[in-house]
C-alpha cells in the first residue's frame, strides 16, 4: 500500500501538472520557421534543450528536430523523416540518441497503416544532419492496421562500460489499434541488439482504462520524479477530439488519475502529453485539439515550472 509520503508526492505532482498559468505557458508553439511543433518531446542537450516534433506539410507528416536555449525560441535544425509523426527522443550514455516514430507505410502506393520505427544516431552531429546510423522499422505484432506513438522507457547495455547499441535492450511503450474494441490500446515491447523485437499487450493499464469507459488509449510518456516512476497517458471516451484528456499513472501505487488541467483560457481537451524533468524543472507539453480549445490556445502547449 502507498505510504503517506508517496501519496502526498503524487498529489503535489498532480497539482503542478494541472496548474498552467499564462506566465509560464506557451500556446500554439512554433519553431523559427513558423512551423507548428505538434506533439513535441523535449530533452536536455549540451546547448540547452532539444525537441522532436511533427508538422503536417500538405497532408504529409514530417518529423523535425529543433534546438532551444530558453524553451521559448526554437531553432529548426533538420527534418529527420517524412511520413513520420509522434516522435520521441532518448539520449544514451555513449553520446548517442534514439528517435522513435510512428511511420506511415505504403504498399503499391497505397496507405498500409502505420508501424513503429526507431533510428539510432551515434552522436549529436549525425542527429543534427539526420544521418541515422541504424534504422529499424518494426512489422506490426499486435494490430492488423496501426501501431504507433512510441515512448522509450529505458536503454540497458549488456556491458555498461562499453555501451554498444548492438548489445542492448530498449524497452518501449506504444499503442495498437484493436479492431475488436474499436479503439486504440496500450502495449509494451523490447528491441534486442537493435535487431529483434517482441511485444505484449499491457493488460493492466488497458483494463484500468476500460473500467473508466474509455474508448481510445493513445500516447504516453514515462518520467521519474523524486526517484518515483510515473507514466502520463492520453485517453478519450468517444471518438471526438474534444474528449481527449490526460491521466497520470503512479506506477508504484498502481493508481490512475485524470488531470484537470487549468489553462488561462480554459481549454479543456489535452492530447499527446509529455513530461521531462531537466535541471530541477518540470517541462510538460500537451497538444490542444481545436475542438477542445479556446481562442489562441489550440496547438502545442509547453509549460515549465521549478520543482523545489
Amino acid at each position: 500500500s502507498a505510504t503517506n509520503t508517496e501519496t502526498q508526492q503524487t498529489s503535489n505532482l498532480i497539482q503542478k501538472l494541472e496548474d498552467v498559468k499564462v506566465e509560464k505557458a506557451a500556446y500554439a508553439l512554433k519553431d523559427n520557421r513558423d512551423v507548428s511543433m505538434d506533439c513535441a518531446k523535449i530533452i536536455a542537450s549540451p546547448q540547452g534543450y532539444l525537441a522532436v516534433y511533427h508538422t503536417n506539410n500538405n497532408t504529409v507528416f514530417e518529423g523535425r528536430l529543433a534546438l532551444s536555449k530558453d524553451l521559448s525560441h526554437w531553432e529548426y535544425i533538420t527534418t529527420l523523416d517524412t511520413y513520420a509523426s509522434q516522435l520521441t527522443i532518448f539520449s544514451i550514455p555513449n553520446g548517442g540518441y534514439i528517435v522513435g516514430e510512428e511511420k506511415n507505410v505504403f504498399s503499391d502506393g497505397n496507405d498500409n497503416g502505420s508501424e513503429l520505427d526507431f533510428k539510432y544516431y551515434k552522436n549529436i552531429d549525425n542527429l543534427f544532419s539526420a544521418r541515422a546510423d541504424k534504422d529499424l522499422l518494426i512489422p506490426r505484432t499486435q494490430s492488423e492496421w496501426n501501431e504507433g506513438t512510441p515512448n522509450i522507457y529505458s536503454v540497458t547495455f549488456t556491458n555498461p562500460n562499453n555501451p554498444d547499441i548492438s548489445q542492448s535492450i530498449i524497452e518501449v511503450g506504444f499503442h495498437y489499434n484493436d479492431l475488436s474494441k474499436e479503439g486504440d490500446r496500450e502495449a509494451n515491447g523490447a528491441i534486442k541488439n537493435f535487431s529483434s523485437w517482441n511485444s505484449q499487450k499491457d493488460k493492466n493499464i488497458n483494463s484500468m482504462f476500460e473500467k473508466m469507459g474509455i474508448k481510445d488509449i493513445g500516447d504516453r510518456d514515462f518520467f521519474s520524479y523524486n526517484r518515483h516512476p510515473y507514466i502520463i497517458y492520453e485517453a478519450r471516451k468517444t471518438k471526438n477530439f474534444a474528449d481527449w484528456r490526460t491521466y497520470l499513472f503512479d506506477v508504484s501505487n498502481d493508481t490512475l488519475t485524470m488531470l484537470n488541467i487549468q489553462t488561462q483560457g480554459e481549454s479543456f481537451a489535452f492530447a499527446n502529453p509529455t513530461v521531462s524533468i531537466i535541471n530541477g524543472k518540470l517541462i510538460a507539453t500537451d497538444f490542444i485539439p481545436k475542438e477542445g480549445s479556446t481562442s489562441g490556445e489550440s496547438g502545442e502547449m509547453l509549460y515549465s515550472l521549478p520543482l523545489n
